[in-house]
């Protein structure tokens, strides 16, 4: 059976194949850039869920906010990262 490609699929080949050709120090500038141009509440959410590896539970008791609210938190913050780190657009995607 034949595999469909998504848009997503293409999205997601360009991106990776963008980063890949930059270097690791400028990879790891351009992240600590991304992270501090986020704003407060989305920065906690990152920290929380990617560097301390909390679980959603974990963050929604912490924050005292629903599961919901914690995970469209995590997804604007991711694309708003994606947009510092591309240049382009988030929203489109």
């Amino acid at each position: 059976m034949r595999r469909l490609v998504s848009h997503e699929d293409l999205d997601d080949d360009r991106i990776a194949a963008e980063l890949a050709a930059r270097s690791d120090e400028q990879l790891r500038l351009e992240l600590v850039f991304a992270l501090e141009s986020l704003p407060a509440h989305y920065l906690e959410i990152v920290l929380m869920r990617d560097v301390e590896e909390l679980t959603m539970a974990e963050i929604c008791a912490r924050l005292g906010v629903t599961a919901a609210t914690a995970k469209g938190r995590l997804r604007r913050a991711r694309l708003l990262m994606r947009e510092y780190m591309l240049g382009e657009d988030a929203g489109a995607a």
